[in-house]
């Protein structure tokens, strides 16, 4: 016999203190790099104050993660086809491209890059697939602002914020697209370029390789991490200016751009104040020309070694999906031969640097100091030199390493079967709204298991991955989940805007509590115990 739901209006305050929560609980999160070392310092100069610099001589091991090994095509011969990207899963949105060749887009939409905007509009928030595009052979989205496709023809076309001329279009006299964006959108899909073989984005930039083998680059780049403790900005070019000629590749990010040519020299240029350009730029935070870097090169990526988005096509708001393996300004390389080498923030090696001076922003400052008006120097490592490196590919099902838990157990079982399954965790031990509270969780803040007053665990709660038996994901649809969860026994909706709902589930002698946001689930809790006594 079915439960008849029973519907809860949930006050939008509420809905706004479990989100803050969550968001905070979401704030660290795991880098996945391990980094052994064995060295002393050569040469140092700088008398220890601001702008120091000590040039290490380390023997390292530079071991870094990645979505997805099969992906990337190490010791596979170079055909641009094989790069191209056919779906793309960013903060709020999510693109794929399916059999027929048709580009789908779901999500946000403040900027048009869906491929359609109307004021008034804004908020709209596509929960299904959008239809936005035919014959499309690649995709990609570099950050919060546009999108770009790329069709069978060659034509490159764009959809989203105009920026500071990206998508072709006149901005607003006397407005400042920077502290102003979304003054100028695309209503529908621009084209920007014909010929094109090949291109990619960053946060604001885009790069294009033509069928000539010519490449162009717009945009701008910019760093609140630069060596003069400044706000700088680089070149700034508001239509697609040629860079170079003869290549076979190029790529982008939100802080530096490359490409290969055909005789396998790669050249690079953007933000280099850690050495993710591969070079000394001395005192110069940026490289504006294109710069060879570094011979018999078959690839490159910036930040993260990925095509493809492999994991779940969550929507949620409130960090990245932790599947994803990013090492901001890491440029990573593969050479003709198969070596992986990589240069950048925090990458060790003989000529590596360590350097105190004095930076704000970016991923250099807690929030706390961000707040403050005066910032101490802050010690910073890097190699301008690309250093050998290895690479392993993610756990995707961590999640399941947890079905071996067994409700009922006490604190001193639980934690030798995760120090066991290699889980690193904290325990918390106090008060919480009056009550007192105990309760495991890990590092990364992903998992939470909970003890009663008898130190007995009684729940498990999860902000990714999926449960512990796999059936339920984080990022998956509500309708999905509920072919294998059933009918809900009660649901909590936020009684503004429907984006927001609580939903209590059973199955077998397990009580499901799901949270989902715009109809995908972005938590999941887990017990034996009914939910209303939790």
């Amino acid at each position: 016999m079915s439960i008849k739901a029973r519907v809860i209006i949930l006050s939008s305050i509420f809905v706004l203190l479990l989100i803050t929560a969550i968001a905070a609980v979401l704030q660290l999160s795991e880098k996945g790099r391990t980094v052994a070392e064995n060295g002393r310092i050569e040469t140092e100069s700088g008398n220890g104050d601001n702008n120091s610099v000590k040039v290490l001589n380390v023997t390292s091991t530079n071991q870094f993660l990645v979505e997805d090994m099969e992906d990337l095509q190490i010791n596979k011969v170079f055909q641009i086809e094989n790069y191209y990207i056919d779906s793309k899963a960013e903060t709020g949105n999510y693109y794929f491209i399916d059999e027929n060749k048709t580009l789908w887009g779901e999500g946000k939409n403040e900027y048009g890059q869906l491929g359609y905007w109307k004021k008034g509009e804004e908020d709209i928030f596509e929960r299904e697939p959008h239809k936005i595009a035919e014959n499309v052979i690649h995709v990609d989205r570099g950050g919060f602002y546009f999108t770009i496709f790329l069709t069978e023809e060659g034509h490159l076309y764009g959809m989203g914020d105009n920026l500071n001329g990206l998508m072709g279009m006149d901005n607003i006299e006397g407005r400042d697209y920077f502290l102003n964006p979304g003054s100028v959108v695309t209503e529908k899909p621009v084209l920007l370029m014909e010929d094109i073989v090949y291109a990619r984005c960053g946060n604001r930039n885009i790069v294009a390789l033509k069928k000539d083998g010519s490449v162009w680059w717009w945009g701008e780049f910019r760093t609140t991490s630069s060596k003069s403790g400044k706000e700088e900005k680089s070149i700034s070019y508001s239509q697609p200016v040629k860079m170079l000629e003869g290549a076979q590749y190029v790529t982008c990010s939100s802080f530096c751009a490359g490409a290969i040519k055909k005789d396998g020299s790669l050249w690079l240029w953007g933000n280099n104040t850690f050495g993710s350009c591969g070079i000394n730029s001395g005192e110069e935070d940026f490289i504006n020309e294109p710069t060879k870097v570094m011979n018999e090169v078959k690839m490159v990526w910036f930040d993260s070694m990925e095509f493809n988005s492999t994991q779940t096509p969550s929507i949620h708001q409130y960090g990245d999906n932790p599947e994803k393996c990013i090492y901001p300004y890491v440029t990573f390389a593969e050479k003709e031969g198969g070596e992986l080498v990589a240069c950048g923030y925090e990458v060790k090696g003989k000529g590596s640097v360590e350097r105190t001076y004095t930076l704000y922003g970016d991923i250099l400052r807690t929030g706390d100091a961000v707040n403050g008006e005066d910032f101490e120097p802050v010690k910073v490592s890097y190699s301008e030199v690309f250093q050998p490196i290895s690479i392993a590919q993610k756990d995707r099902d961590i999640h399941l390493k947890l079905k071996g838990c067994q409700y009922g157990w006490f604190p001193e079982e639980l934690g030798e079967y995760l120090d066991t399954i290699g889980m690193r965790f904290k325990v918390i031990d106090g008060e919480s709204e009056g009550e007192q509270v105990y309760y495991f969780v890990t590092l990364d803040n992903y998992f939470t298991f909970y003890f009663n007053q008898s130190k007995e665990l009684y729940r498990f709660s999860s902000t990714a991955y999926g449960s512990r038996d796999g059936k339920i994901l984080i990022g998956m649809r509500k309708e999905e989940a509920e072919r294998y969860l059933g009918e809900p026994i009660e649901e909590v909706v936020n009684a503004d805007n429907n984006i927001y709902s609580n939903v209590i589930y059973q199955k077998d002698d397990v009580w499901f509590e799901i949270g989902y946001e715009y109809g995908r689930i972005f938590y999941i809790n887990e017990s034996r115990i009914e939910p209303d006594i939790w």
